[in-house]
């Protein structure tokens, strides 16, 4: 089984051990009203939440840390077909007490950028797996880091081209 808890919906922390508790300090939010969200699951994720708020009082906020993000995998200007997804999403953010989340988007041709989904944070990494099948054409893949202070910054975009499946054979070679 495992517990995970979530800080103003983001994952703070993922424990797999009994007794499944948490002692972290919270010192890096700001003072106000947050929201924590224990999620339990069994061993074959049959899963509850409770949620609850709480206000915090800090006696001197945390500074605002500006926060850097850039987009390790998939490299610039791969090539892709269809067969290769789900496509494996890597990026790489400092520092790592300051982010609360990661995000990733793609970008269609026409600029609108669509949401991917939340990275799993690993201390200085955050991983995702693109599972929807782009058509053809050439895209921008992007994350965008979010802080517990509320700042955010994005990645440089980086391009992708998905094409068509190579032709097979049709006749055999003499």
């Amino acid at each position: 089984g495992r517990a995970e808890y979530y800080l103003d919906g983001f994952l703070f922390e993922t424990v797999t051990a009994n007794p499944f508790g948490l002692s972290k300090s919270v010192g890096f939010l700001n003072s106000g009203v947050h929201g924590l969200t224990v999620r339990v699951c069994d061993t074959i994720d049959n899963c509850s939440e409770q949620k609850i708020e709480f206000n915090l009082s800090q006696n001197v906020e945390p500074e605002k840390t500006k926060i850097k993000i850039s987009l390790l995998e998939p490299t610039a200007n791969a090539n892709f077909i269809k067969y290769d997804f789900p496509l494996s999403l890597k990026a790489a953010f400092s520092p790592a007490q300051a982010v609360a989340g990661v995000t990733f988007f793609w970008r269609d041709g026409s600029g609108q950028a669509k949401t991917i989904g939340q990275g799993q944070i690993k201390e200085k990494i955050a991983l995702g797996s693109m599972t929807e099948i782009l058509n053809p054409g050439s895209y921008k893949l992007y994350a965008q880091a979010h802080g517990w202070q509320g700042q955010t910054n994005a990645s440089e975009e980086i391009n992708i081209v998905i094409k068509n499946m190579p032709l097979t054979a049709t006749t055999a070679p003499t």
